[in-house]
């Protein structure tokens, strides 16, 4: 559990600790006062990486370097260093002990989550690569790998690479992409197994709710059948100057009572299936130690039934910003 922060230079702060209680704890503040960068600089340290935009962006106006430091009730600290003083953006991730793949599991809820169905494949491929590589630390250089060898395949395709230099590249790409389909297949799999038991819980209704990832490919044979389809793609290919085969181009996909959830599904019911999805991340990220939970402005999205449900079970830190002051059981952190 996350014991203390400290922010330094860190977008508004320039130099700021706050202390959190091992279960829930409230950040409340008017929007703009920071209340979102708090959940931000511990996402980035312990994860490597921010959902809110570039990472020189988080250095604060007027200053050339940045710092956060996290520690955890058992005294690890993990800290995160920013430094643009020699003209080009440095980053360094620096744990006292240990590696980072000890770090704490987290599962962040953010308002444009409530989106992942009704938007972009993106947001949901991207969903199940980050829990993986939470599960998986070896996916993340899957993933890197898969998507190298995509840039490099789609370079070709562009600048009109031969059929031979093509060939290096989709032995390549087919062979991380059979690890990619089949590692999102298989959390999807186990998703699958809460799916419509968290969705009841928090809508309240008996609605029949699946999901099921859509490779391209069947599990068994995909890195073959792959390395085929980009032969037979690969005149297409080059006169569009991409790969149009692959995960890269997959999908999660959502259904409501049997029909496609983004064609028939409410508002209501699009924001109560985001959060059975973080529910669901959770359960998964909960092997060696339980996770921590970050809420940004979880409140503004949903009703107050779904937010008493959603808080009911009090097992994990909860890091929870809001504009005002819920009702809710917590150590609270007002914000000026």
């Amino acid at each position: 559990m996350i014991s203390t922060v400290r922010l330094q230079n860190f977008r508004v702060y320039k130099d700021k600790t706050f202390l959190f209680d091992p279960g829930t704890n409230l950040i409340v503040g008017a929007n703009g006062v920071g209340k979102t960068t708090i959940i931000e600089a511990i996402y980035m340290t312990l994860r490597g990486g921010s959902w809110r935009g570039k990472t020189e962006s988080v250095i604060k106006v007027g200053a050339d370097w940045a710092r956060v430091d996290v520690e955890t009730s058992n005294g690890d600290t993990y800290t995160l260093k920013l430094d643009n003083r020699v003209g080009s953006l440095t980053k360094t991730r620096q744990k006292n002990k240990g590696s980072f793949s000890t770090a704490p599991p987290l599962v962040l809820f953010e308002p444009e989550f409530i989106l992942t169905f009704t938007s972009s494949p993106d947001l949901r491929r991207n969903w199940l690569d980050d829990v993986i590589e939470q599960t998986d630390p070896s996916y993340k250089k899957t993933i890197k790998n898969y998507k190298r060898a995509l840039r490099q395949r789609n370079r070709l395709l562009k600048n009109g690479g031969s059929g031979d230099e093509l060939f290096v590249w989709d032995l390549k790409l087919s062979e991380y992409g059979a690890s990619v389909a089949k590692a999102r297949s298989g959390l999807t799999e186990r998703l699958q197994q809460y799916t419509e038991t968290h969705y009841q819980s928090l809508s309240g209704d008996k609605a029949k709710i699946s999901i099921r990832y859509d490779y391209g490919f069947p599990l068994d044979v995909y890195a073959t059948a792959f390395l085929a389809r980009l032969a037979e793609t690969q005149t297409r290919d080059k006169h569009i100057g991409f790969t149009t085969r692959g995960p890269h181009r997959e999908d999660l996909l959502a259904y409501l009572n049997n029909e496609l959830f983004s064609d028939t599904a409410s508002r209501g019911e699009v924001r109560t299936l985001a959060m059975a999805l973080k529910k669901m991340e959770r359960d998964i990220l909960t092997i060696d130690e339980k996770p921590i939970e970050l809420f940004d402005d979880a409140f503004s999205e949903l009703d107050s039934a779904r937010t008493t449900k959603l808080l009911k079970e009090q097992t994990h830190q909860r890091i929870i910003t809001s504009t005002e002051e819920v009702k809710i059981d917590a150590k609270k952190i007002l914000l000026a």
